[in-house]
């Protein structure tokens, strides 16, 4: 028995019922090339990382515990055009999906 018909057996579906028409051989892992993760660029660096908020603290402390990275700098920019848009005495709109009403955000 070949590896991918031995595979394929040991497969169950929804309700037991063995997995049909799984036809597929191991990957060829011959010509993947590895390198160091301390030779990979990133956009994650210490430096730039999230630290604990602590109970307590203010908005700004909240503020300031976000990453220097990704979404953190995005959610400044958001934060920072909403504050733009009070201080300038203009109306801010709010469109989302439900996606974060559903998660409780």
């Amino acid at each position: 028995m070949s590896y991918a018909n031995s595979w394929t057996s040991a497969c169950s579906g929804a309700g037991g019922r063995k997995a049909e028409g799984l036809k597929f051989e191991p990957i060829d892992t011959s010509k993947i090339k590895t390198y160091s993760l301390k030779a990979r660029k990133s956009k994650v660096d210490l430096e730039r990382a999230a630290v604990p908020y602590r109970p307590g603290g203010g908005f700004k402390d909240f503020m300031a515990s976000m990453p220097g990275i990704l979404a953190g700098v995005g959610f400044r920019e958001v934060v920072s055009a909403v504050a733009g848009a009070k201080r300038g005495g203009r109306q801010v709109v709010l469109g989302m999906g439900a996606h974060a009403v559903k998660v409780g955000i």
